[in-house]
């Protein structure tokens, strides 16, 4: 329901006078903000907005479930902030979405998040202490629900990437996606907007070291005391991968791993050092060595898939 006041001077020369003063009241809303993000539903409140600034008492909704709060408004640098909290359950997740992950994961925790708009661009930021939640996963990411583990997204347009206004591409072109977890994990990728979505150009997910950004293509970093591949292996354990569906194209475009213990098929190698490069769309060259085992492999992707 709109509530809308319109104060407009008839003499053409003092339009620019014009009073606006409006409430848009929402009952049970369902709201999509962005294709890639989930949408908020039963949304109730009112957003209040007049010809200079924009005001949000509060507004209740869920998201993935659960409950959320959000509200803020203009600010005195011209930017609208928005800010929200809510809390999720692992359950109402696991009713959303079919993942291997969530059947690792139990419990519930709260969340804020921040959206800053500023005329056409929007920044998003999301963090969690992950209290309540836990996680049987392997080391490193084992946590039990009494124990804090700081979650941060962060969603972010780049300098100078948008499009002039009014352009029929008016559309960001680049914009940049960071998430942490404690000290355990960093990730980092840079987007270029496409008719049909996002595609990356370059990335990072590291464990266990420092994050840089490869200058192109999807880096993987790890170095760990410990890794327990056969452990992982039960983690994802998936039925026999259809004809094609590991080739590298769809892989990430470098790994790297050190360890110092590898358990892997029931053995165990120490002082492990892995790199994984791709050489082809359909190749992946392995370079690993050991005290207990080393070698040169190729995997090529193409068919049922080979390693040599």
């Amino acid at each position: 329901k709109l509530d809308l006041d319109l104060v407009i001077p008839l003499d053409e020369e003092k339009l620019g006078d014009s009073k606006v003063n409006g409430t848009f009241k929402m009952v049970g809303n369902e709201i999509k903000v962005d294709p890639g993000l989930p949408g908020f539903k039963q949304v109730n409140g009112s957003v209040q907005f007049s010809e200079s600034d924009l005001r949000v008492p509060e507004i209740s909704a869920t998201l993935f479930g659960g409950p959320l709060k959000i509200k803020g408004g203009s600010q005195k640098d011209g930017k609208v902030l928005i800010t929200a909290n809510g809390s999720i359950t692992v359950e109402q997740l696991r009713k959303q979405f079919a993942s291997p992950i969530l059947a690792n994961l139990s419990g519930a925790t709260s969340y804020r998040g921040e959206v800053r708009i500023n005329k056409r661009d929007a920044d998003l930021v999301v963090d969690s202490t992950l209290l309540g939640m836990a996680s049987s996963f392997p080391d490193p990411f084992a946590k039990k629900a009494a124990e804090a583990l700081p979650l941060r997204f962060e969603k972010q347009l780049l300098a100078g990437s948008v499009v002039a206004a009014g352009s029929a591409r008016d559309l960001p072109v680049r914009d940049q996606i960071s998430v942490s977890l404690g000290k355990v994990l960093a990730a980092q990728f840079v987007r270029r907007k496409q008719a049909d979505g996002f595609l990356v150009e370059r990335g990072a997910i590291t464990v266990g070291r420092p994050l840089q950004l490869p200058e192109k293509g999807v880096a993987v970093g790890v170095t760990l005391k410990q890794l327990d591949l056969d452990a992982w292996r039960q983690v994802f354990k998936t039925e026999e991968a259809a004809p094609g569906a590991a080739s590298p194209s769809s892989m990430p475009g470098s790994i790297s791993l050190r360890t110092g213990e590898l358990a892997i098929f029931g053995r165990h190698f120490k002082d492990f050092d892995l790199a994984v490069v791709p050489v082809s769309p359909d190749q992946l060259r392995m370079y690993f060595s050991s005290p207990q085992a080393s070698g040169d492999l190729l995997w090529d992707g193409t068919g049922r898939g080979k390693l040599t």
